[in-house]
């Protein structure tokens, strides 16, 4: 049971701490998108503004000068509104695919690398890769250009200063890093088309029909982040996963898991009636003793494993309760369509059931279920605890009396006060224990004390059922000795209910 304990209290400990992080790993993943987010919400809104910023400066300066014909006009204005913009590292006007204007290199016919057609869009945005041997020098760098226009003649294009990119995209956070993206390509904060690797995660956070802005991390740059901010709470979870398995270990010290099983059971109507049917001397079939079963876990375990405790908690008055209602809820059943034949039902009931009244409401109920039917209820007090107060104990076994309810005096001879008991109280049957029984034809001194158990009970006249009769040698023995009541596995062993409704009753 220790060996259960420390089992229960390590598994609660493990599912208290794994619940934990859990809670902690979604906590921290909820504060780095959240930053991650925000961030890319602050790229996004910079290029609008710049977006904006071109804007304005195309319809108001440069649009009526697109179809001039005179490139020197076009590049002062272009001049000055690069002069009062800090975004834009130049300016230039493309026609039917060349360059025929640029304020770098002022009048020009250079060939676009790729076809522009603005269709019916107004507006574009395209990344031109192009080594920039100021800012950087490698096959991946490259310019954002904006595009205004209609079609592919006359179009203006800004090309933004490569530093606003790294400007833009540049964060004070380590553990991810912000993009945009223009069609199909990814730039990165060191204002490179970017691939992402296998790794990396991906987020797209804020869209346009433009341009997009989004963060990119892997699982490890996660890690930092997590052990960096959120170690500490962990290290206290797993403090308190480990104080609460101890704490928790020293509680289950001092409570019975048996106990707390057994009020499970009964939660889920687990404990269920078995039955061994009561035979007279003829062979007939006159009742049956209701005994209890534990159906947990697709086992059906035998009394050996709880009766003790459930009798010493007081649990036995629940598992009574439950096993009478269905016992009688059964053979109400069957009878609403049958005629019911006389039978004797008994039932167990030990000395902590006559400290209330709840054994005799459970008997009211039972006979109130079966009323005008031909069944007589017997309660079989067992003797493995000494019985309460004199006064109470008499009081109640008088109060099942007026009931009709037959008593019946379980184990003789082995419990607490057996003759002290007989005489005391009005019984209709002494079952003599099956230890006495498995004496027979033997030379222990038991098979002495069985003939005087069955003397005594006949100068009492009060009738004995023989529990445990296995062999016929036995049989033979009680049926010299008058013995009328018989019950063992020569006859039956204990059956659920539905079979002994199925096997003794249907062919009654």
């Amino acid at each position: 049971m220790s060996k259960e304990k420390d089992q229960t209290s390590k598994l609660f400990s493990f599912f208290f701490t794994t619940i934990g992080f859990i809670l902690i790993v979604f906590v921290a993943y909820f504060s780095f998108t959240h930053k991650a987010n925000t961030e890319s919400k602050f790229v996004y809104d910079r290029f609008n503004h710049m977006l904006k910023e071109f804007d304005k400066s195309y319809h108001n300066s440069l649009e009526k000068f697109a179809h001039s014909e005179s490139c020197t006009t076009f590049l002062v204005q272009a001049n000055n509104v690069i002069l009062s913009s800090s975004h834009i590292r130049s300016i230039g006007l493309v026609e039917n695919g060349i360059i025929t204007c640029n304020t770098i290199s002022g009048k020009s016919a250079i060939p676009l690398e790729d076809t522009l057609d603005m269709g019916n869009k107004t507006v574009e945005i395209t990344f031109v890769k192009q080594k920039i041997r100021s800012t950087f020098n490698s096959d991946h760098s490259g310019l954002i250009v904006v595009h205004f226009g209609l079609g592919n003649e006359s179009i203006v294009g800004f090309v933004l200063h490569p530093k606003e990119i790294t400007e833009a995209l540049r964060n004070t956070n380590s553990d991810f890093s912000n993009f945009i993206r223009i069609k199909n390509t990814i730039i990165s904060p060191d204002g490179m088309s970017w691939i992402a690797e296998p790794k990396d995660i991906v987020v797209e956070s804020q869209q346009t029909s433009l341009f997009s802005t989004g963060y990119y991390y892997s699982l490890m740059s996660f890690s930092t982040f997590l052990v960096r901010d959120y170690g500490y709470i962990l290290f206290l979870w797993l403090f308190a996963g480990v104080a609460i398995a101890n704490h928790l270990y020293r509680y289950l010290s001092n409570v019975d898991l048996l106990t707390l099983k057994i009020q499970v059971g009964i939660r889920r109507h687990e404990f269920i009636p078995y039955l061994q049917p009561l035979f007279d001397r003829s062979g007939f079939m006159i009742g049956a003793e209701v005994l209890v079963r534990w159906k947990r876990n697709g086992e059906i375990l035998s009394p050996y494993h709880f009766i003790d405790r459930a009798e010493h908690t007081g649990q036995i008055k629940e598992i009574t309760t439950h096993l009478m209602v269905e016992v009688a809820s059964k053979l109400k059943l069957y009878n609403q369509n049958h005629r019911s034949i006389p039978l004797h039902i008994g039932f167990n009931a030990s000395a902590v059931q006559f400290s209330d009244d709840m054994l005799l409401n459970d008997c009211r109920q039972f006979q109130r279920e079966l009323e005008g039917q031909n069944y007589s209820l017997v309660i079989e007090i067992t003797e493995r605890l000494e019985l309460p107060g004199e006064s109470i104990y008499i009081q109640k076994i008088n109060a099942l009396k007026e009931e009709n309810v037959l008593i019946a005096l379980d184990d003789f001879g082995t419990g607490h006060c057996s003759l002290k008991y007989l005489h005391q109280m009005d019984v209709d049957y002494l079952k003599v224990d099956r230890s006495y029984v498995k004496a027979i034809n033997s030379s222990n001194y038991r098979i002495e004390l069985l003939d005087n158990v069955i003397d005594l009970a006949q100068r009492l006249n009060v009738e004995t059922i023989a529990e445990g009769v296995e062999t016929e040698a036995q049989e033979q023995y009680l049926r010299d000795k008058n013995v009328t009541l018989y019950q063992g596995y020569l006859y039956e062993k204990p059956i659920s209910i539905e079979e002994f409704i199925d096997k003794y009753i249907k062919t009654s």
